[in-house]
C-alpha cells in the first residue's frame, strides 16, 4: 500500500511538472501578472494554499485513493481544449489569460482524478475548487471592485469625520481638511487587504463552519469590514496630520502601516467567526463542502 501511494504521488508530481512545461506560456504569463500587478499579488499564493489544505486533510482525503485514468483523461483533455481555445480566440487578451488559467486548473484537477480517483477528488473538492481563486479576473471587473471599495470607504470616512467632530469637505473621493487635501486613490482602496481578508474568510469558513450560507455570509461581510478598516486608517492618518505633524501623511504609518490597521479586520473577522460557528460546539464534525 505504501508503495502504491508513493507511485501515485510520484506520478502526480511528474504529470504536474509536465503540465507546467506544456502550458508554460500560460503559467509564466500568470506568474508575471501576479508579481507585477498589486491587484493580482495573491494569485501566486493560491496553489500553495490549496496544497497546504490537501496536506492538512491528507488522511481523510486519501482514504479511498485509486487510479482512474479514464475519468482523469477526460478532464485533462477538457482543460487542454479550454487552454488552446483561449489562445486561439485572443492570444494576448486579459479574458484569454483568465480562460487559459481555468483550463490549466481543470488539467490539474484531471491529474488528481487520474492518479487518486474520483472519491479522493470529491474529498478534496474545496481545495481543488479553491484553485479557481488563482484565475486572474479581468481588470475591468477588478477596477469595478476597487471603485466600490473607494466609494464605501469614502462614505464611512465621512461619517467618522462627523463623529469625531473634524471639519471636512468632501468632493467625490477627495476630502478637504484644514490645510490639506486627502484623496482615496485606487492604490489606497484596500483592494489588497480586502482580497487577503476574503481569502482568509474562505479558509476559515471551510475549517470552522459547516453551513454553506454561513460560509457565504462570512465571506460577503469581508467587504464592509475592509471598507471600515480603510476608513479608520484614513481618519487616523488625517487627524494626526492635521493636529500633530504633517509628516504622518508621508511617513511609515501611511505607507507601511497596513499590517497594523489590518488587526481591526482580523478582530472583526474573528468575532463574526465566533458567532457563525456556534453550531460546531453543539454537533462537532469534520467540515464538508
Amino acid at each position: 500500500m505504501l508503495f502504491v501511494m508513493k507511485s501515485q504521488n510520484l506520478s502526480f508530481l511528474l504529470a504536474w511538472a509536465v503540465s507546467l512545461a506544456v502550458f508554460w506560456s500560460t503559467a509564466s504569463a500568470w506568474a508575471r501578472l501576479s508579481l507585477d500587478d498589486y491587484r493580482y499579488s495573491h494569485l501566486i499564493l493560491i496553489p500553495l494554499m490549496s496544497a497546504g489544505l490537501v496536506y492538512w486533510r491528507r488522511q481523510r482525503i486519501f482514504g479511498a485513493r485509486r487510479w482512474s485514468p479514464r475519468w482523469g483523461a477526460l478532464l485533462v483533455t477538457a482543460g487542454a481544449a479550454i487552454n488552446v481555445l483561449a489562445r486561439i480566440l485572443s492570444p494576448a487578451g486579459e479574458a484569454a489569460l483568465a480562460l487559459a488559467v481555468v483550463g490549466l486548473v481543470v488539467v490539474w484537477i484531471g491529474l488528481c482524478v487520474c492518479c487518486y480517483g474520483p472519491r479522493t477528488a470529491k474529498a478534496a473538492l474545496f481545495p481543488l475548487l479553491f484553485l479557481l481563486m488563482a484565475v486572474p479576473v479581468p481588470r475591468v471587473f477588478v477596477d469595478g471592485v476597487i471603485v466600490l471599495l473607494q466609494r464605501g470607504s469614502a462614505e464611512i470616512t465621512q461619517v467618522l469625520f462627523r463623529v469625531i467632530g473634524m471639519a471636512a469637505f468632501r468632493e467625490g473621493f477627495t476630502f478637504s481638511l484644514p490645510g490639506i487635501n486627502i484623496e482615496i486613490a485606487k492604490e489606497c482602496s484596500s483592494i489588497r487587504s480586502g482580497t487577503a481578508l476574503f481569502i482568509t474568510a474562505l479558509l476559515c469558513g471551510y475549517v470552522f463552519i459547516r453551513s454553506p450560507w454561513r460560509r457565504a455570509l462570512l465571506s460577503a461581510l469581508t467587504i464592509p469590514i475592509a471598507m471600515f478598516t480603510n476608513a479608520v486608517r484614513i481618519v487616523i492618518l488625517s487627524w494626526l496630520t492635521v493636529n500633530v505633524d504633517r509628516g504622518y501623511l508621508y511617513g511609515s504609518l501611511h505607507h507601511s502601516g497596513g499590517a497594523l490597521f489590518s488587526l481591526i479586520s482580523v478582530a472583526a473577522l474573528l468575532a463574526l467567526l465566533m458567532v457563525l460557528s456556534e453550531d460546531r460546539r453543539r454537533t462537532p464534525r469534520s467540515p464538508v463542502l
